[in-house]
């Protein structure tokens, strides 16, 4: 049985915009940078990849929160720390409900693909989770935790 660890973690949310000479990352380092769903392919004048490279320069971790397994792989091979698989039952951040699927589905087709990787990656589950029955639901695919 895995040991379960609850961890309160301070982040910023921070847009996928230039930070104009890494002034956020400055007074906010050595936490975590969270990117929502959707910032993975817009706005297209900004190099996601070069976004997560930055912030692990300033000493970050990085979790990108996806709806999609597509969005998911891509996160994945930006170098992100955790991947927050949201599903379509979640309180919305960006997700297109005609493209993602359901919490437990999209969380447990990113866990296969997190295991497949040389360096596996936390696969964090969001959405639809109201109660102890959802938590150990979550638990039971693979995922590494949960954000509520």
């Amino acid at each position: 049985m895995n040991n379960i660890h609850f961890v309160l973690v301070l982040f910023l949310i921070v847009p996928l915009v230039p930070d104009r000479d890494g002034i956020c990352l400055r007074i906010f380092w050595r936490i975590v940078v969270q990117f929502f769903a959707g910032s993975v392919r817009c706005p297209p004048c900004v190099d996601t990849t070069d976004a997560v490279k930055i912030a692990h320069s300033f000493g970050c971790k990085v979790m990108m929160q996806v709806g999609t397994v597509e969005e998911g792989i891509l996160a994945m091979d930006y170098g992100v720390n955790a991947v927050i698989a949201q599903g379509t039952e979640a309180g919305g951040h960006g997700v297109r409900r005609e493209l993602g699927c359901g919490s437990l589905s999209l969380t447990s087709q990113l866990v296969e693909r997190s295991i497949q990787r040389k360096k596996p990656i936390p696969i964090l589950a969001a959405g639809g989770i109201v109660d102890g029955r959802d938590v150990a639901s979550v638990l039971a695919l693979g995922a590494d935790g949960l954000v509520m």
